[in-house]
């Protein structure tokens, strides 16, 4: 810690809760972020509501401006945090968030953004709120006031927070990456083996006759014309030109099948199913969970289900039927089950249950599961579907251990550039080297 820095509190240099919304603000409509739509820093939902057609909630009350820091209440070891930089026009987060901007000639927002998500920081407030006399962990502004901190100079400030932003922009960008793959291999399976869109193509091109209830599809098909996103020759004559009448799914690809679920799935036996206090921060191995986050901790141990870019395996849990799929080995916690294909590829078999049964369904009813009907392509249709996006597949991957990486150099420089223990150009010259 340099002599320059100055020995405070928080409550100093910041300002909370500044500006509160009122019915004088007289707005056509709000944007509202709740507590459960934003974890470290990245947000799951806005809800857009019209005052004076939806109802309002009673705690849209508290109003920011671009860079504010908001921070949750209630259950800080929850990580219900972000720094909002660019808010879209209207918006309002709950009053279960208190408001945090820096006095500007003093402190930087953004550092003090990560001085509050420091680990010891966010456990300190968390055992505070669990001594709180609510019937919940909760803490107050004032405790978040009262933490003491080293304060540098401003231009240090800005800089410390510039080399841990330029390394969270990092990580956000590859996960923005990750999710646009996803998309794609999402989109080509619906595509294929969902709208049975090479089916229809091939069946126009045949001049085949079209049953009555695809002839608005086929319309639709016709008018993209050269739009139509052409299937290599080689990919698009293993597809049928000719739809069958199914009695549980209705036309499809004639040829094709129609099965259960089951029929596709192996259902994988571990010995050891892992809980928090089993896992650490970093290893070797992941431990998947069916929390949101997915990724509970790591171990050292072996792990549970062997998985490569050849044989893949895939986890069920959460609020959706599928939550990961990985290629690389792994072992998991509590109440999640483990998955790889059978009759088709893993890769296969993970587009197509995905999204078939929620999270409720399957606490109680995971036979049920089994039972749901799918439709089965030839073995040749889904190699294809397979050899499409392995590529993608295995650039998610590829990205994931990037963003891991990035991940635990962003965390282990964080409590020393904050404590003056690591000095900027150390610092700088190891962000460069990771980004």
């Amino acid at each position: 810690m340099g002599s320059d820095w100055i020995k405070t509190t928080l409550g100093n240099v910041i300002i909370t809760n500044e500006s509160t919304y009122s019915n004088k603000d007289k707005w056509a409509f709000i944007n509202y972020l709740d507590t459960g739509n934003l974890t470290e820093n990245n947000i799951s939902e806005i809800q857009h509501l019209i005052v004076g057609e939806d109802k309002i909630p009673s705690r849209a009350k508290r109003k920011i401006l671009p860079g504010d820091i908001i921070y949750s209440t209630v259950r800080p070891n929850q990580k219900h945090y972000g720094i909002i930089k660019n808010p879209p026009s209207h918006l309002l987060v709950s009053t279960g968030f208190v408001t945090i901007r820096a006095k500007a000639e003093i402190a930087d927002t953004n550092f003090v953004y990560w001085f509050l998500v420091q680990p010891q920081i966010i456990e300190k407030l968390q055992i505070i709120g669990e001594h709180s006399t609510s019937a919940y962990p909760s803490i107050k502004p004032s405790d978040i006031e009262e933490l003491k901190l080293n304060l540098p100079p401003l231009p240090e400030q800005k800089a410390i927070a510039h080399i841990l932003g330029s390394l969270d922009d990092k990580i956000e960008l590859n996960r923005r990456m990750n999710e646009t793959l996803e998309a794609m291999a999402q989109a080509m399976f619906k595509s294929w083996f969902v709208d049975f869109d090479p089916v229809m193509d091939n069946a126009l091109a045949a001049g085949n006759d079209i049953p009555e209830e695809l002839q608005e599809k086929a319309g639709v098909r016709k008018s993209l014309g050269d739009k139509r996103k052409a299937l290599p020759e080689e990919i698009s004559r293993l597809f049928p030109s000719e739809f069958e009448n199914s009695e549980e799914m209705g036309w499809i690809p004639k040829g094709w099948e129609v099965g259960n679920v089951g029929d596709v799935l192996h259902r994988l036996i571990v010995k050891r199913r892992y809980k928090k206090k089993d896992v650490i921060d970093y290893g070797f191995v992941p431990v998947y969970e069916q929390g949101s986050n997915i990724l509970m901790g790591y171990h050292n141990g072996v792990a549970e289900i062997k998985a490569s870019q050849d044989d893949p395996a895939f986890i069920f849990g959460d609020h959706t039927c599928v939550t990961k799929l990985s290629c690389e080995s792994f072992s998991i916690s509590e109440n999640v089950i483990p998955l790889k294909g059978k009759i088709f590829s893993t890769y296969w078999v993970y587009y197509a249950i995905k999204d078939k049964q929620s999270f409720e369904e399957y606490r109680r009813h995971w036979m049920e599961l089994i039972v749901k009907k799918i439709v089965l392509p030839s073995e040749e249709n889904a190699k294809s579907y397979e050899k499409m996006i392995a590529n993608k597949i295995e650039k998610q991957n590829f990205i994931s251990n990037q963003i891991s990486t990035i991940i635990k150099l962003r965390d282990t420089l964080l409590p020393k550039l904050l404590s003056g223990q690591l000095r900027i150009p150390q610092a700088e010259k190891l962000a460069e080297a990771a980004l």
